[in-house]
């Protein structure tokens, strides 16, 4: 069973954050940044902006410690810089009642919660390798297209995905990332990443074609992920859902314990909040 320390928390938060920084990093670097893809350092926290993408975790401040508090000014010029305000991700030990305060006083409230998950890993979750789950070779160009067929449509549906693919092809020069494709009957119908930093992995996202779920294909690609974090000598995994989300419970389902749950802070003037997914 996880006991959840501060060290514990930090390290889940850290790990997002690198994440995220490698995820967007090659959106940034395109020519005239299309996807208006920006991120900055405040003290402990990092704030993230992608105008053309449309999810909220893209578009939030994470890391957020008591000291983001003498930060608020600058933030706030950061996101309105580019005609957006911030969202604050906000994890238990964060917050102290001044902190609150000063954010309700400049017009934020909390609208959500976001839940971080993580699992210690024994030698035994070294031995998970479901059946039907192949990791793909990304420096093969053509192996990488299909992960990202199998990717994107499980996400957004069958269609032309050429914007976002050329958002995407960056990513195998990111050191520690693997990915995986579920099969069904040979095909393939549901694609994961897995992100290891050092002794922490983090499950990265993942999708499931339509007409496959509700077969068990995520929990086959959560499965495969935790062993492979294991083999890869890590000694924790974590995750990550907004509270009640379908992932969640696939993750809790292959004993990923919930570590905390942040407070989701929204300026309740904003027309223009993304969703949460």
């Amino acid at each position: 069973m996880l006991v959840v320390t501060p060290t514990i928390v930090e390290r889940i938060v850290q790990t997002e954050v690198e994440n995220l920084v490698l995820r967007l990093g090659p959106y940034a670097e395109r020519p005239g940044n299309p996807m208006g893809v920006h991120f900055s350092r405040f003290g402990d926290a990092t704030a993230f902006l992608a105008k053309e993408l449309p999810v909220r975790f893209f578009n939030s401040v994470l890391a957020v410690s008591l000291g983001t508090v003498d930060h608020l000014d600058a933030i706030e010029a950061f996101y309105a810089e580019h005609g957006r305000k911030p969202i604050f991700e906000i994890a238990p030990g964060r917050l102290d009642e001044p902190f609150a305060l000063e954010l309700d006083r400049r017009g934020f409230r909390m609208v959500e919660f976001h839940t971080g998950l993580a699992r210690e890993l024994t030698p035994e979750d070294a031995e998970r390798d479901p059946e039907g789950v192949t990791a793909v070779d990304a420096r093969d160009p053509e192996a990488f297209e299909r992960w990202l067929d199998v990717y994107l449509e499980g996400w957004n549906g069958p269609g032309d995905h050429s914007g976002a693919k050329e958002n995407m092809r960056a990513w195998p020069r990111n050191a520690g990332w693997t990915y995986y494709l579920a099969h069904v009957d040979g095909e393939a119908a549901g694609a994961a990443l897995l992100d290891v930093q050092g002794p922490t992995a983090m499950m990265g996202s993942a999708s499931t074609v339509a007409k496959f779920r509700g077969r068990g294909l995520q929990q086959r690609l959560v499965s495969r992920r935790i062993g492979e974090a294991a083999r890869a000598g890590c000694d924790l995994v974590v995750g990550g859902s907004y509270f009640t989300n379908p992932s969640m419970r696939n993750q809790q389902r292959a004993g990923l314990y919930t570590a905390f749950t942040r407070g989701v802070w929204t300026h309740r003037d904003d027309s223009d909040v993304p969703p949460s997914s």
